[in-house]
């Protein structure tokens, strides 16, 4: 392998744009570190902060940067053992990578680039030695990401099936700790993920939903006494439900069931 140019945080002012219709008998490497549109293989798309690309020989591509100023990592390499080392590691061509915690992508170009700068004693097998660090560590951080993706798609789905069992259940004990404990997670995990998912804080969605079914069982109940209709909802203490409904409805049970009555 041998590299024939490498920059690190190399910066480009907005409104740059490069275009390779018939890209470069060589492979490239990118890393963008800001938004950027970019094509490839006639395929435009609008990339977010840190997209990574590993582009195959020949390969037509473009890149537009009219949002922002850009910086990125690249370096252009030839040599027999490129495909197999990118092969060897999962990495596909020309498909684009989002890969978790990619610090690591700056230092390691930057140590190639001051390697090929420098061009001392045995530079060229460091550099093959940091190159193959770099595609072992970017196949471990991609696959990071995608088992995190997979985690994050089944914990929503499991969140979309508690949440419509807590909603047919309000009158169980459904605190935070109880729901995390549903899933196996721990409690601020939880929090942020429902509140990620569903736009709400657990909490002042349980409560939503319990001062709803207090307002419908009301509605559709003659004479339920406070304590029942407490008990129904999820709430022990009676009075911490009063205050409750009447923080959320602006009365209490009793004046809203004679405003009912008479509307």
């Amino acid at each position: 392998m041998k590299i024939i140019n490498v920059r690190h945080l190399w910066p480009e002012r907005k409104g740059w744009s490069l275009f390779r219709k018939k890209g470069l008998p060589e492979y490239i490497f990118i890393h963008f570190l800001n938004p950027v549109k970019f094509t490839v293989c006639g395929e435009r798309m609008q990339l977010n902060s840190n997209a990574t690309v590993f582009l195959d020989l020949n390969t037509p591509y473009k890149i537009e940067c009219d949002s922002c100023d850009l910086a990125h990592n690249w370096f252009h390499i030839i040599g027999d053992e490129v495909s197999s080392l990118a092969s060897s590691c999962g990495i596909e061509f020309n498909k684009i990578y989002y890969p978790k915690n990619c610090s690591f992508i700056t230092e390691i170009v930057k140590s190639i680039e001051a390697e090929k700068a420098g061009e001392k004693e045995r530079f060229e097998d460091i550099i093959s030695a940091q190159l193959t660090i770099l595609f072992s560590r970017l196949s471990r951080a991609i696959k990071d990401t995608e088992e995190e993706n997979d985690l994050s798609a089944q914990l929503t789905n499991e969140l979309n099936d508690l949440r419509g069992k807590v909603f047919l259940s309000l009158e169980k004990d459904w605190s935070v700790s109880n729901m995390a404990k549903e899933l196996g997670i721990s409690e601020s995990r939880f929090y942020s993920i429902y509140k990620n998912v569903f736009n709400v804080t657990p909490n002042r969605d349980l409560i939503t939903a319990r001062i709803e079914k207090a307002k419908r069982l009301i509605e559709s109940s003659n004479g339920i006494t406070v304590k029942n209709l407490a008990r129904e909802c999820g709430y022990l203490n009676e009075f911490h439900f009063i205050r409750i409904f009447k923080k959320t409805v602006g009365m209490t049970p009793k004046k809203y069931a004679i405003f009912i009555r008479n509307s």
